[in-house]
């Protein structure tokens, strides 16, 4: 007897292979233990939420212990809510969007879904890029629709933009983009963006109804390197960005997204109403009303990410040990073709580049200004000149040690301020890197060597930043020290090194350049 449709027999047979290995993870844990069992499947959020969160949690019991507090609400969200929403949103996406403009939906998945319910008739084809998240072709499936993805560059995973023009038909209703893209992790640059707005252009004039753009964007805060997501609703005008708190407020569980539509989209109102509907008719009705009040609450703050970077640098380190070849995504080489393309100047603060990409940067600076620094506090850099200064003059006769100190989260270590106060030490006195520079000490260690750099690496709750060179001999000691107490003076530090750059020829220059310490 058949109990269930065919087209879900078909969905179960192919169903997320990514939910199947999570679900196994559960019982593998029972099983043998939490501390035996890694499971790369599932990325669901272990974060703490912010402080925001909890204490808007806190605040809601007074206002839910009332008649109606945990009622019926109109069915795109609060009108509060959808407001704060807006006014978020319309910097994030630099579109003045309002409430009106706005949907709150049960999750990302729960937008996508009533979108694609209200504008897919059976047959229409939704295009993806490949690789992407397999849940799509399951939306699309709901409603009749037909999911075709696109291969992306095999190079990058970047859109393959020929292959979308080809693949676009009579049939073609939606295209969803995802990024920073699930699997892949790339970050699409605003020059393709721009160029897949205008192939969607041309084939919205000629077949004579819009193709909508979705942008999938739960990931957005997940930008690692420097690496910016551009906002796309410039970019098109049938453009609809859909997204969640799931990962960047730690709500996954509460299910509150949203869906955004193109306030210069012709008919706006008309598309609005109609997820709107199609958001009540699916069963999803509203999202939860704790969690958008709690979201609401915690707009502009997140959740501290900086355990996600230190395990993808963990990750990192296994691959690498491995022998496997990865590529991970890198903010610096996007800005940098951006830059190229513009014939503009840019500023790097980022460390930890691999040689072929310190090559590129390097090739860049032939062509364009390119400031590069490991600090960009104005005051690190000044201390670089005076610890060269002060172990030129000092002698042999001082032994120096360098101390860094910096937040629990940190993944590398010694930290780039601290090896580039070595290396203005060692350029200074003639030293030897790798014969005359010990990272930390244990056991018997003997008698200190003369000319020995000592190097220190401490990991200690939310410190910003701190770094000390230590000078001493018989009977004196010298300390040169620099602390950090907000990152705002590494902000500040890069903008003053923005605005020396502006104009300066092609070549390569560095934070001593700005601040006039440089010898020419």
């Amino acid at each position: 007897m058949q109990l269930v449709s065919p087209q879900i027999e078909k969905f179960q047979a192919s169903s997320s292979w990514i939910r199947r290995m999570f679900e196994a993870g559960i019982e593998l844990k029972k099983r043998y233990g939490d501390d035996k069992v890694c499971d790369f499947s599932l990325g669901n959020p272990d974060l703490t939420p912010p402080p925001a969160i909890v204490n808007a949690m806190r605040d809601l019991t007074a206002q839910v212990a009332r008649p109606a507090g945990l009622g019926y609400m109109p069915n795109a969200g609060y009108a509060d809510v959808r407001a704060g929403l807006a006014a978020y949103l319309a910097k994030e996406q630099q579109t003045p969007l309002q409430a009106s403009h706005v949907v709150l939906t049960c999750g990302a998945a729960g937008g996508i879904n009533a979108f694609f319910r209200a504008v897919l008739t059976p047959g229409e084809e939704v295009l993806c890029p490949a690789p992407y998240f397999v849940e799509y072709g399951f939306y699309a499936g709901n409603f009749g629709g037909v999911l075709r993805p696109v291969p992306s560059e095999p190079d990058g995973f970047h859109l393959d933009l020929d292959g979308f023009a080809r693949a676009i038909t009579e049939k073609t209703r939606v295209v969803i983009i995802n990024s920073p893209n699930n699997p892949s992790g790339v970050i699409y640059t605003e020059d393709e963006l721009r160029r897949l707005a205008a192939i969607l252009d041309r084939a919205t004039a000629r077949y004579g109804r819009p193709i909508f753009l979705i942008s999938d964007e739960p990931y957005r805060f997940l930008a690692f390197d420097g690496a910016v997501v551009p906002p796309m609703l410039p970019l098109y005008t049938y453009t609809v960005v859909i997204g969640s708190f799931s990962k960047n407020l730690a709500l996954a569980g509460e299910r509150v997204g949203y869906i955004a539509v193109n306030p210069a989209m012709p008919g706006v109102d008309t598309l609005v109403s109609g997820v709107t509907l199609t958001n009540r008719i699916l069963g999803f009705v509203n999202a939860p009303c704790i969690g958008q009040r709690l979201m609401l609450a915690a707009l502009g703050t997140q959740a501290d990410a900086a355990a996600y970077v230190s395990r993808r640098q963990k990750m990192a380190a296994v691959l690498r040990d491995a022998g496997i070849d990865f590529t991970l995504p890198a903010g610096t080489m996007h800005w940098l073709d951006y830059c190229l393309t513009r014939k503009r100047g840019i500023v790097i603060g980022t460390t930890g580049h691999e040689p072929e990409q310190l090559k590129t940067i390097e090739a860049a600076a032939a062509k364009i200004p390119v400031l590069k620094a490991t600090n960009m506090s104005v005051g690190v850099n000044l201390m670089f000149q005076l610890v060269a200064q002060m172990a030129a003059a000092l002698g042999d006769d001082y032994d120096i040690e360098i101390v860094e100190t910096h937040h629990r989260f940190k993944a590398d270590a010694p930290s780039g301020t601290a090896i580039s106060l070595r290396d203005a030490i060692v350029n200074a006195t003639g030293r030897d890197n790798e014969k005359d520079v010990i990272y930390g000490r244990r056991g018997q260690t003997g008698q200190r060597p003369p000319r020995q750099i000592g190097m220190h690496a401490v990991r200690v709750g939310d410190t910003v930043g701190e770094h000390e060179v230590y000078f001493g001999t018989l009977g004196e000691t010298l300390t040169l020290k620099h602390s950090a107490h907000t990152r705002d003076t590494f902000v500040k530090g890069a903008l003053r090194a923005a605005a020396w750059l502006a104009g300066k020829p092609a070549g390569r220059y560095d934070m001593a350049d700005v601040l006039g310490m440089k010898k020419r």
